[in-house]
């Protein structure tokens, strides 16, 4: 999957989505814009905006540094570990969760824009039971998680998350994607 060099941008007409504060998101200004991108995205489609988890952007995170680590770019990870058991692990209780994972994108309108071509990073992106999102970035590895944490309030007709389908990475030309229900992103 390629995406040219500032040719990703979202917009929406006469909706107005603030840039999230350090206190309501992230520090690092790529990852705070991806925020912003996202509930940019979702509002022009009459979607609730995603609330920032500081717990669920620890997990991307520690995800998207064992990716770099490791060498690995993969939901689950060498010893085995899906998203729902980082999420477990981290003490997240949750109803719905999913995950986007990228590779090779420098910004952040470069990246939504690589999971917006992509039919299950997308469902993600557009699901209305998600409440949550953290994000995080290790290098050039983005992972994004979305959830809808236990108790939280449900939205009536929901639309059903396929179960995960997978696309190769696009080595040859630097970017490349996999993804599902638990979706993944590459670009290198």
């Amino acid at each position: 999957m390629t995406v040219a060099p500032g040719a990703a941008h979202c917009s929406a007409s006469a909706i107005s989505v603030p840039a999230t504060s350090h206190v309501d998101g992230p520090e690092d200004p790529e990852l705070r814009e991806l925020v912003r991108l996202v509930n940019l995205h979702r509002a022009s489609l009459h979607l609730r905006p995603l609330a920032w988890s500081p717990r669920a952007a620890a997990v991307a995170l520690a995800h998207s540094r064992d990716m770099e680590r490791r060498d690995f770019f993969s939901h689950v990870n060498p010893d085995h570990a899906s998203p729902f058991d980082r999420l477990d692990g981290a003490g997240i209780h949750y109803v719905r969760a999913g995950e986007n994972i990228a590779y090779g994108y420098a910004a952040a309108a470069e990246v939504l824009q690589g999971w917006l071509d992509s039919p299950g990073h997308r469902r993600n992106l557009e699901n209305p039971d998600y409440t949550e999102q953290g994000i995080a970035v290790s290098g050039t590895m983005w992972t994004h998680v979305f959830l809808t944490p236990d108790g939280a309030e449900r939205v009536q007709n929901t639309t059903p998350v396929s179960a995960a389908s997978t696309m190769r990475p696009t080595r040859a030309r630097g970017r490349g994607a996999h993804g599902g229900s638990t979706t993944a992103l590459a670009s290198r």
